[in-house]
């Protein structure tokens, strides 16, 4: 349909600024993340967070990936894996 054409259309630009944006900090959904790991490498920022980071999945895939944090709505569940 247009309404999810126009949403994906923005949820594009919305990324690909987060991703060449050089501010210190960036916070980036890790759906994009897990479809495109090579951008972590790419990105010019001093600090990068993952978020909607909530399944013990991503949070295992996060924790091998170089991300400085995650932001979660399950935060007992994030520190036991990220902590292990």
């Amino acid at each position: 349909s247009q309404s999810r054409y126009i949403y994906r259309n923005h949820f594009i630009k919305y990324t690909v600024a987060a991703l060449m944006n050089r501010n210190k900090v960036v916070a980036v959904n890790v759906e994009i993340l897990r479809k495109h790991p090579g951008l972590l490498r790419r990105m010019q920022a001093e600090k990068i967070y993952a978020w909607t980071v909530n399944s013990k999945e991503d949070l295992r895939w996060i924790k091998k990936r170089n991300v400085d944090g995650v932001i979660t709505d399950r935060v007992i569940r994030a520190e036991k894996i990220l902590r292990s």
